[in-house]
């Protein structure tokens, strides 16, 4: 292990003390890590900044847009009324009913954007109930990874593993291959979050302005605009359509929705800037060249060989735990889809080498890419949540860490149900 690794390792130990420990700004203390790579030259000055030019930042901050937008045109509270029909009076049957919509939802179309269009409906609803939007923002970003387990579509992993196994010669995964253990997921998932989720995800109401105050455009009735709701949902379908079918890169296709929502006066330049959260894009910029200087210092591969390793002699079962937890905790910190094209080509190998089902590692793995439920950070859904809950860092730790393990013990024993090791 080279010094600089080493280095490395110490400042995202302190950086993450320094978030549960919630005593400075997220976005403050990624900043402070970010300078301490730079200054010490684990990175270089380009790579430093390359986070805030990254597609995932400017489509964040373009996603707040389209939700201050939804809730402008009466879109958000249109919507929310049917979710609510669904869920009747009990709050647990609430929180059921946004979690199945928002995973249907996220099968078929980018989970990015399904969260943004279900992100002004859920506030509107907890204005609405009195509820503490942080009460049900968490169990709405969970739903969206893992309405992405139940189709081949329904996130970028799931597409890359099939193609690693039409590169091998293999025969991919079909479209709805993924559907019997994504529907296991979503069921514990949904269970999970109605039971314990009402003691795990904190009242967070009142301190949501000490860290990270709700865009101040959300919730703000001084002006509705029912007459545009039509163009409003119809910039929405086309921006969803177009990021689920590739036609643009989904930066382009976010920034192509938010320009029309203004230039269609459903939302005004001012109210724009006023909805973004940037401490949430400041965070995600701010925090991506932590998975540059871990790359650069080797850091990634000594996880990799470091896991694989110790379960080469263990059995396939041992494999497919170790891929498991080592996508799911890269996932972290790093894109599910950056992880996901380093993990699947060796999980591939490890397979073939020790004779087992590739489709059943491959799986686990793309499973596995979706769990990313520990920090903020670690999806584009977490971040969107951040702001409008007020969450702390450990908020997404407290839930989601225990999901993560529910999830790993349901893999280890649904996968190799459907593809025998």
């Amino acid at each position: 292990m080279s010094n600089e690794l080493i280095f490395v390792l110490v400042v995202l130990a302190a950086t993450l003390v320094l978030f549960v420990r919630n005593r400075l700004r997220l976005d403050l203390i990624a900043l402070l890590s970010l300078l301490a790579l730079a200054l010490s030259g684990v990175i270089s000055t380009e790579q430093a900044i390359a986070g805030f030019s990254e597609p995932v930042v400017l489509m964040i901050a373009g996603l707040f847009v389209v939700g201050a937008a939804m809730f402008r045109t009466g879109v958000a509270d249109a919507v929310g009324h049917r979710v609510e029909l669904l869920g009747g009076s009990s709050p647990k049957r609430l929180t059921a009913a946004i979690m199945v919509v928002t995973a249907f939802l996220s099968a078929f179309l980018s989970s990015t954007g399904t969260v943004a269009v279900m992100l002004p409906v859920v506030l509107a609803i907890a204005r609405r109930r009195g509820i503490p939007p942080s009460r049900l923002l968490i169990p709405l970003a969970f739903a969206a990874l893992l309405g992405g387990m139940l189709t081949l579509i329904g996130t970028p992993p799931n597409l890359i593993v099939s193609n690693q196994l039409a590169q091998a010669g293999l025969e991919p995964f079909g479209f709805f291959q993924f559907t019997p253990t994504g529907l296991t997921m979503l069921a514990i998932g949904l269970v999970f979050m109605v039971t314990a989720g009402p003691y795990l995800i904190p009242d967070r109401s009142r301190s949501a302005g000490v860290s990270a105050p709700p865009p101040p455009v959300v919730g703000d009735e001084d002006e509705r605009r029912p007459e545009r709701a039509p163009v409003a949902i119809a910039i929405m379908v086309l921006m969803l359509l177009t990021m689920t079918f590739g036609l643009v890169a989904n930066v382009i296709a976010v920034l192509a929705a938010a320009t029309l929502l203004v230039l269609t006066r459903c939302v005004t330049m001012e109210e724009a800037y006023r909805s973004i959260n940037w401490e949430s894009v400041v965070l995600i910029a701010a925090i991506i060249p932590m998975a540059t200087a871990l790359d650069n210092t080797g850091g990634l591969a000594l996880a990799a060989d470091a896991l694989l390793g110790l379960s080469a002699t263990a059995g396939p079962l041992a494999l497919m735990a170790a891929l498991f937890v080592l996508t799911s905790v890269l996932s972290q910190l790093v894109s599910n889809t950056a992880t996901t094209v380093l993990v699947a080509p060796v999980a591939l190998q490890a397979a073939l080498a020790l004779e087992v089902n590739p489709h059943a590692m491959l799986l686990a793995i793309a499973i596995a890419a979706s769990t990313a439920f520990a920090t903020p950070m670690a999806s584009p859904v977490n971040t969107l949540v951040l702001g409008p809950g007020g969450y702390r860092f450990s908020d997404y730790a407290r839930v989601g860490i225990p999901l993560q393990l529910l999830l790993l013990a349901a893999t280890l024993l649904v996968v190799p149900l459907l593809f025998p090791l």
